[in-house]
Order: structure tokens, then sequence, then C-alpha cells
């Protein structure tokens, strides 16, 4: 949930993107730098470049520590200026690449959101949204603290899913996991379990308690435990 207000800026204060020491060196910091390499199109830049930007108020930080969710972006003031935290944990390092992707992205999801919501004029990157403050608005009205999964879940997933595409089919691997994948009898195919991935995180929300009915649970299930975890946990390479 957002807080209730942001820091103003001085007239000295330029935003930075900050890579912390904890994230220098590790499989996350590989994954991050192959979606931002995907270009300025990419849907990682899209969500991210509002903060590298000299008008903007908001830091955004990366980090990898010991925490219990895969992720999570907690809102911090520095020296009188707005952070975003962004954490990745470390206990989920050896996940696929795909994975890490997946989470960083949902985390990058968050950040956007707070950024378009104390400054809109510099978050447009993803797509135009007029009446955003108003639109989320209602959705705190409605959700309360799940305001921003469920928005990301009624909004952003398609271009999660985008994101996690471009990301896989730039593997090295791609061409010799898919034919394996294919072979699984739970196999749909390539969009349907970016889709399934794209729902980590959003379980509290509405769109999932629709999305998964009696028609979709077995489907899904089976994605997860058959078709997700059937790639591999190799080391990153740039």
């Amino acid at each position: 949930m957002l807080p209730k207000e942001t820091p103003s800026p001085t007239p000295e204060d330029v935003a930075t993107i900050i890579i912390d020491s904890s994230f220098v060196g590790t499989k996350a910091e590989c994954v991050y730098e192959k979606l931002i390499k995907n270009g300025k199109e990419s849907i990682i830049n899209k969500l991210i470049s509002g903060f590298d930007i000299d008008k903007s108020i908001i830091d955004l930080k990366f980090r990898v520590d010991t925490i219990k969710a895969n992720g999570e972006v907690n809102y911090l003031t520095v020296n009188n200026r707005a952070l975003l935290e962004i954490t990745i944990n470390e206990a989920r390092l050896n996940d696929a690449s795909l994975e890490i992707a997946r989470t960083i992205l949902h985390e990058c999801f968050h950040a956007y959101i707070y950024g378009k919501y104390y400054q809109n004029e510099l978050h447009t990157g993803l797509c135009p949204e007029p009446d955003f403050k108003r639109d989320f608005d209602n959705y705190t009205k409605k959700y309360g603290r799940e305001n921003d999964h469920n928005y990301m879940a009624d909004k952003y997933r398609s271009f999660m899913i985008e994101g996690l595409k471009t990301y896989l089919q730039n593997e090295k691997y791609y061409d010799k996991i898919l034919p394996i994948l294919k072979e699984n009898i739970f196999w749909v195919n390539e969009d349907f379990m970016l889709e399934c991935m794209t729902w980590g995180g959003l379980h509290n929300t509405n769109a999932w308690k629709e999305y998964y009915k009696d028609t979709q649970k077995e489907q899904y299930d089976n994605q997860r435990k058959f078709i997700i975890n059937l790639l591999p946990k190799e080391k990153c390479e740039k």
C-alpha cells in the first residue's frame, strides 16, 4: 500500500537507480542486466526509466537479502528523498532465471505504480493512463492494502507476459528447452506457461479468484508442477 505522501525535492536533487553491493555479482544482477539490455522498448526499461530523470523525486534501489517473500518493495525516506528499495530473496537465487525475471518485473511494477501515483508525468513509458490517480484511488477504496496487486492483475499482466516472453526467447537454452516442454503431456503453449507465471504474488486478487475457477484449476496446477518445474536452474550467462 502506498504511503500518504512523498518528500518534496530540493533544487540539487538528482534521481538515481542504485545497485546495492549485495546485488552485484549475483544471479539477480545477471538477470536484471539481461532484462534491461533488451532495449529502451523493453518492459523493464519502460517501468524504471522515470526514476532516472533529474526531475524525479524518487530513487530506486536493487538489493539482495533474506526475506520471507520472493521479492518485496519498501518505501523509505533517505536524506529527505523518497527511496523505493527492491529486495530479491537471497534464498531464491537458485531458481530458474525466468522465475527470477518474473520476480524482478513484479517488483518493478510495484515501483512503477508508486512513481505514477506521485509523478505520473515521468512514468508514462508503459502505457498512457490519463486517469491513473483517480482509477488507483478507486482501487484503494475497493481493495485496501491489496490495491496495487489488484491493479497489476487487471491492468498489467499482459505486459508482464510480454516481458517474460522476450526474456525467455533471448535465453541461450530456448531452442533446447522448448521441445522438452512440448513433450510433456501437460504442455498447453508458451503464452499459457508465462501467463501462469505472472500470477505469482497476485493470489489475493479478485482477478485470481475469477481465473482460478474449477475450469482453470487443473491446467494451472499442471503448469506449475510439471512444466515450469522443468525450466533449467542454470547459472545465468550474460
